[in-house]
C-alpha cells in the first residue's frame, strides 16, 4: 500500500513522471547512451540551482516572512550561487572523469566550462533540459506559488532548501559513473539510474504530501531530544517542500 502511494502519479509528481518517460524514451529508442542521461541529470542541479534563485528573489521581494526579518536577500542569493557553483564544479570534476577515455571531445576534467560546452554540443542533452526544466518550472509553480510558500520561508531559509535533494542526486549520479566504468553495458546502468532516480525523487514527493510521513520522520530523528522535534519538523518540512 506504501509503495503504491508513492508511485501513484498526482499533480506534485506528475512532472517527476514525465521526465522519467521522456528519458526513457530517448534512452530506449536509441537516441540517448549513458553519457547523455548522466549528463543530463547532473546538469539538472544547474536548472535546479536556478529556480532556486527565482524562488529566493520572489521571496526577497514579496514575502511576508522574510520583510518582518529583513535578511539581505542581495547578499544571500550571491552567497547561494557561488556556493552552489562550488558545489557543482567539484562534482563536475569527477563526472567528466568518468568519461574521458570514452569522448575525444571531454577535455581534462578540471576544464569545466570546456566540457560543459562539449556536453551541450548533443541535442539529446539540450532536449532533455528543456523538458526538466518545464516540469521543474510546473513544480515550483504547483508546490511554491500556487501555495504561498513565499511567504512561509525567508531566503535565508530557501539558501538550503535545495541540498538533500542534490546530494542524493549528485551521488547517483557519481555510483553510476563508476558502474559504467566497471560493467560495459552502458545501457543498463542508466536504466538503472533513471528508475533509481525516479523512486527517489516519488518519495520525497511523496513525503512532502504526507504530514504523517514527516511527523514520523521528524519524531525519529528527535528521538534523543524530544525537546528539538519542533524544530527537525520545520526543517524537514522546508528539505521536502
Amino acid at each position: 500500500m506504501l509503495l503504491f502511494s508513492i508511485l501513484k502519479p498526482s499533480l506534485r509528481n506528475i512532472s517527476i513522471w514525465i521526465n522519467t518517460l521522456f528519458l526513457l524514451g530517448l534512452l530506449l529508442f536509441g537516441w540517448a547512451d549513458s553519457f547523455s542521461i548522466v549528463i543530463i541529470y547532473f546538469l539538472e542541479t544547474l536548472l535546479i540551482g536556478f529556480l532556486q534563485i527565482i524562488k529566493m528573489t520572489i521571496t526577497g521581494l514579496y514575502g511576508e516572512k522574510q520583510k518582518r526579518e529583513g535578511d539581505s536577500t542581495i547578499a544571500l542569493i550571491l552567497f547561494f550561487i557561488v556556493h552552489y557553483s562550488m558545489f557543482v564544479g567539484i562534482q563536475s570534476v569527477f563526472v567528466f572523469l568518468f568519461f574521458e577515455s570514452d569522448y575525444a571531445g571531454i577535455k581534462e576534467p578540471f576544464q569545466i566550462l570546456s566540457n560543459f560546452r562539449y556536453a551541450l554540443s548533443f541535442s539529446e542533452i539540450r532536449y532533455g533540459l528543456l523538458i526538466i526544466f518545464c516540469g521543474l518550472f510546473f513544480q515550483m509553480i504547483v508546490t511554491f506559488l500556487r501555495d504561498g510558500k513565499q511567504h512561509k520561508y525567508t531566503t535565508k531559509m530557501l539558501m538550503f532548501q535545495p541540498y538533500l535533494r542534490i546530494f542524493v542526486q549528485q551521488f547517483a549520479v557519481i555510483i553510476s559513473g563508476f558502474f559504467i566504468i566497471l560493467f560495459s553495458n552502458g545501457l543498463v546502468v542508466a536504466l538503472l539510474l533513471i528508475l533509481f532516480r525516479l523512486f527517489i525523487d516519488l518519495t520525497g514527493a511523496y513525503i512532502g504530501s504526507d504530514k504523517v510521513q514527516k511527523q514520523k520522520i521528524s519524531k525519529f530523528l528527535s528521538q534523543k531530544e524530544p525537546e528539538k522535534e519542533s524544530d527537525v519538523a520545520d526543517m524537514i518540512d522546508l528539505l521536502f517542500d
